[in-house]
C-alpha cells in the first residue's frame, strides 16, 4: 500500500467570480490529485517493467521479516515486476496567494 499526501497553494487564481469557495477548491486539489496519481502510476509502471523497487518494498520486508525475506530474495526482481500496490493520492489546498477578478 502506498499512501501519497500531498498540500500546496494556489499561486494564482482568475476567475469572473471574486468569490474562492470551498467547491472550488475541492476540485482544484481533486485534479491535483488525478494529475500526481497519473505521474505515480507511470513511474512504478517503469520501475517495475526495468525490475526495479523504487519505494522499498523489499528493503522494508527485509527489516520487518528477514526469515521470509531470505526465502525469496532471489526471485525478488521478478516479483516487483508484478507488484501493483494500492495507491492513494491526496491533495489539500491550503490557500491561495493572488486572486484576480476577471474585468
Amino acid at each position: 500500500r502506498l499512501e501519497v499526501d500531498l498540500a500546496g497553494v494556489v499561486l494564482e487564481w482568475q476567475c469572473r467570480d471574486p468569490q474562492v469557495d470551498r467547491r472550488r477548491i475541492q476540485a482544484v486539489a481533486q485534479a491535483a490529485a488525478r494529475q500526481t496519481r497519473g505521474w505515480i502510476e507511470a513511474a512504478l509502471a517503469r520501475a517495475a517493467a526495468l525490475g526495479v523497487d523504487p519505494v522499498g518494498f523489499g528493503a522494508a520486508l527485509h527489516r520487518q521479516d528477514p526469515a521470509t525475506w531470505r526465502t525469496i530474495r532471489t526471485q525478488w526482481r521478478a516479483w516487483v515486476r508484478d507488484l501493483r500496490p494500492e495507491l492513494t493520492v491526496t491533495f489539500h489546498v491550503r490557500g491561495q496567494q493572488l486572486t484576480v477578478s476577471a474585468p
